[in-house]
């Protein structure tokens, strides 16, 4: 899968396009800045948004293609990022340390997934979110973005029992019309959510 990744963000030009994604946008708008954590970051795109109104943004990816594009997106919007190495798997965020973690297509078979849903959780200070968009079951088959499994996709109800700890202020699918970059392009079912850590 490395292989994968590093082949798609050596392309030119951002594949998932440079504007964050917009539930983060929208989230945002409001709150005071400070301690935000994106796994799986890719090319910075949300990261860099954050980092440019005054959040302390720490991403992480396992491609090496995706970092570099990324800390070069931020330096042209003359920003900085933390941006390490890591997989799903490996990484341990810091404990009660995050006002906000970012999961935007974050797609796993579901045992992974509810192991990093839990550390990211942990992550989480006391008043902190999770601000989440990740392609529901009902986006197989189409081709406006998303992997090739079912297995990888989600449901509201998993999500809902994988942040059950969490108080949920808003779950829902919806569909969208997706305009991120080259490979997010068409109409998509996308499942978001936004929850709290009480």
């Amino acid at each position: 899968m490395k292989s994968f990744w590093d082949e798609r963000y050596e392309r030119r030009g951002f594949v998932y396009g440079t504007e964050p994604i917009d539930i983060l946008k929208k989230t945002l708008t409001g709150l005071s800045p400070g301690k935000m954590l994106l796994p799986g970051d890719g090319e910075g795109r949300n990261a860099v948004y954050a980092a440019t109104l005054g959040w302390d943004v720490q991403s992480f990816d396992f491609s090496v293609e995706a970092q570099r594009k990324a800390l070069a997106l931020a330096a042209s919007q003359n920003v900085t990022i933390a941006y390490s190495l890591s997989d799903y798997q490996s990484y341990h965020p810091t404990i009660n340390h995050y006002d906000l973690v970012g999961l935007f297509y974050n797609h796993m078979e579901s045992e992974d997934r509810r192991h990093f849903h839990k550390r990211m959780i942990g992550g989480l200070k006391s008043g902190g979110k999770i601000v989440l968009q990740v392609f529901s079951k009902n986006q197989l088959g189409r081709n406006s973005g998303g992997p090739k499994h079912l297995s990888l996709y989600h449901s509201i109800e998993e999500l809902s029992e994988d942040f059950s700890g969490l108080k949920i202020d808003m779950l829902k699918e919806r569909e969208l019309n997706l305009d991120e970059g080259e490979f997010h392009q068409g109409l998509g079912s996308v499942l978001q959510m936004i929850a709290t850590k009480i």
